[in-house]
């Protein structure tokens, strides 16, 4: 990033690695502080279009079990789980790991993650 974001009414983001044409691949992207518009409320619209919001933790838990991991991996912090992050997955080349297409349950879930902050 550029520059630090900070709260002064503007919406400030930023481009993965700092590279203009990255946003037309992965997005604008934004510090989880300037995204949810520095408020503790979930869930928040933030920067999200109008009848959307950022997902919550709990949200994130949901889906993460749905896809296949145990309360008990979705509770845990870091990383954790087997393939659900596999599932949402598209576009190997753009991941760090290129052969993720060989996986069988690669983009599987019909719901597609790219691969951009942390």
């Amino acid at each position: 990033m550029s520059s630090a974001q900070t709260n002064n009414n503007t919406l400030e983001k930023y481009c993965y690695n700092d590279l203009a044409i990255n946003c037309d691949t992965y997005g604008d992207l934004y510090q989880w502080s300037e995204m949810v518009q520095y408020t503790v409320l979930e869930p928040t619209q933030s920067v999200c279009p109008v009848g959307w919001h950022v997902p919550s933790d709990d949200e994130y838990k949901t889906l993460e079990m749905y896809l296949g991991m145990t309360i008990t991996e979705a509770e845990a912090l870091g990383f954790r789980g087997t393939d659900e992050g596999s599932k949402i997955g598209e576009n190997s080349a753009l991941w760090s790991d290129g052969n993720l297409d060989q996986i069988v349950n690669f983009g599987s879930s019909g719901y597609i993650a790219l691969p951009a902050g942390v």
